[in-house]
């Protein structure tokens, strides 16, 4: 999981039994625990894992523009387009 955000610790806390790690840029949180799971940088993550960027999908683009060069697999969400549909 992408971030120790509010956003990753509510998608957490739904899925829970498949999230072995997090990953955050934020120095200051890498190294620790975050509910029980050890949290990485992007540059110690381990490789070649799924990690799902629970974030806005233009934001979690960015994201994964900014950090593609990782061996990471990342997950982004699909936009959803209830407005576009005309379903809002």
């Amino acid at each position: 999981m992408f971030g120790t955000s509010i956003a990753a610790s509510w998608v957490f806390g739904h899925c829970q039994q498949d999230i072995s790690f997090f990953v955050d840029e934020d120095r200051n949180r890498a190294g620790k625990m975050h509910f029980g799971r050890p949290v990485y940088h992007p540059v110690d993550a381990p490789r070649d894992c799924p990690v799902l960027v629970a974030l806005a999908p233009e934001v979690a683009r960015s994201v994964v523009t900014r950090l593609g060069r990782t061996a990471m697999q990342w997950v982004m969400p699909q936009e959803i387009g209830l407005y576009n549909s005309g379903n809002a």
